[in-house]
């Protein structure tokens, strides 16, 4: 449907107040959230319409995601992010900070307006799931000014997003993610590192990410998409399980 607009009421509140709770703290945060929401107006508009960022076509040939039109088993919204077909050091040199930081938070705002559906529909807190495909991500494809980015806009979504992410997964993860660790652990809040996963599956081009301990009860293997060893369809944006790596 189109205008789907958040109503500033309980249910949004109930979500400040479960991340902060019920004094001074919440209270700073919905201020702050409401700033933010009257400042971003035009592009929250425009969201809320079911369009996508104006940068979005552009940014997604370097930095493949987005929300998934298939939700989890419990009507979660699906973040797909493609990371070893990234190309994020391109994206940092051609792209500001803030332009990728505002485009990170643009697909926060298109998973907070379905978690928001789901749970009045479900009378569930609904929460988002974030998937990181990092198949063919090589060491030497990581960007500092990336992360940067990227622990901006999980400040950025603990604040004005509260109660927003259920779990991040990492599928496919390679054997130095030890060393990223230290670099993500400078610059990303505690609370979402708190809820990434690893799963065990190392290559889903032949096996398939319903083998990990968390997937049965998220998906179903028709509703998993294909490069993760699913059968549901990808997307013009995500591309086939053997789609190059952006260049």
């Amino acid at each position: 449907a189109n205008n789907r607009i958040i109503p500033y009421d309980d249910i949004w509140l109930l979500r400040f107040i479960l991340s902060n709770g019920k004094g001074k703290s919440a209270e700073k945060a919905v201020r702050a959230t409401l700033e933010y929401r009257a400042k971003n107006a035009d592009l929250l508009t425009r969201c809320a319409a079911g369009e996508d960022h104006p940068l979005a076509a552009n940014l997604r040939k370097l930095t493949i995601s987005e929300i998934y039109e298939t939700p989890t088993e419990a009507g979660e919204p699906v973040q797909l992010i493609r990371a070893g077909k990234s190309n994020v050091k391109k994206l940092m040199d051609t792209y500001s900070a803030d332009e990728v930081v505002e485009n990170m938070n643009y697909q926060k705002e298109q998973a907070f307006i379905r978690c928001d559906e789901s749970t009045r529909r479900t009378r569930r807190l609904i929460k988002m799931v974030t998937v990181v495909d990092m198949h063919s991500q090589r060491f030497s494809d990581n960007d500092k000014r990336f992360y940067k980015a990227l622990g901006r806009a999980s400040k950025d979504s603990e604040m004005f997003y509260p109660q927003l992410l259920e779990i991040t997964v990492g599928i496919n993860v390679p054997s130095y993610m030890n060393l990223i660790w230290p670099i993500a652990k400078r610059v990303m809040p505690a609370k979402t590192l708190a809820k990434f996963r690893i799963c065990s599956a190392k290559d889903t081009v032949t096996q398939s990410a319903v083998l990990c301990p968390f997937a049965p009860a998220v998906f179903q293997p028709s509703t998993l998409v294909e490069f993760l060893g699913g059968a549901g369809p990808t997307t013009e944006v995500l591309g086939p399980v053997d789609r190059p790596k952006a260049l």
